[in-house]
């Protein structure tokens, strides 16, 4: 089924249309949690009730309030210093990092803590080709980074460049995007990606690959990264 063409931005034209993923590329449940796992995540449930019985899945919406207020600050405690602030390479798979990530850089997409489907995040709109193999996504043109710069197609083959530096010191990223093609940018707000096998982890971590400054990343490769970023992070 086709939904309306998105709009466009004065930098894209034609008129194709975006269409939605395709539901063999949607993990299950029982998929997502052992991702999940294996990345150090881990989701929880709220107790059940007397009888012992969980609430009802309308009750277990982790989305956040939409009237929730904007800004503040976050505190929490850990029992040791952490070894780095960085999101990559040496020391950087710990618990703390990802909760530091998940509070400062978003990916195009995201998954609803309580349906676990995908929806929106950085990207409006996405696409999976019929074969499986190809991933489309149209970027918000209101995205923002944190400087005020747009977010746009160059940060997210940056971002995947970056992760792909051999001199980041990061196998498991090797391991996990190098069973993507390197991403094309068909224009300032459409970014488009094949991957090398029908998968549907390829779809949930190229789509939640957490995206970073193209502005920042070209001076600078992994080495270079490792040694200026250990107690700082990149402007997400």
């Amino acid at each position: 089924m086709q939904i309306p063409p998105f709009p466009r931005s004065k930098e894209e034209k034609g008129s194709e249309s975006f269409f939605p993923a395709d539901q063999s590329l949607i993990p299950s449940k029982q998929q997502t949690l052992a991702a999940d796992i294996a990345a150090g995540l881990f989701l929880s449930r709220p107790p059940a009730n007397r009888r012992g019985q969980a609430p009802p899945e309308h009750l277990l919406d982790l989305i956040g309030d939409p009237r929730a207020v904007k800004g503040g600050t976050f505190r929490d405690s850990l029992p040791d210093f952490p070894g780095t602030l960085r999101l990559e390479g040496p020391e950087s798979n710990s618990q703390f990092n990802y909760e530091v990530a998940a509070l400062a850089y978003e990916g195009l997409l995201a998954l609803h803590p309580t349906t676990l489907q995908y929806i929106p995040a950085l990207a409006t709109h996405w696409q999976i080709s019929r074969d499986k193999l190809t991933y489309r996504f149209r970027i918000n043109p209101n995205a923002r980074f944190s400087n005020g710069a747009p977010v746009t197609s160059e940060d997210v083959v940056a971002s995947y460049d970056f992760r792909m530096d051999k001199t980041l010191q990061s196998p498991s990223n090797e391991l996990i995007y190098g069973k993507l093609y390197r991403p094309v940018a068909e224009s300032k707000y459409i970014v488009r990606v094949q991957s090398k096998q029908v998968n549907w982890r390829t779809f949930l971590y190229f789509s939640t690959m957490l995206i970073l400054p193209a502005d920042i990343l070209k001076n600078m490769n992994g080495d270079k990264y490792l040694k200026d970023y250990n107690g700082k992070l990149l402007p997400g």
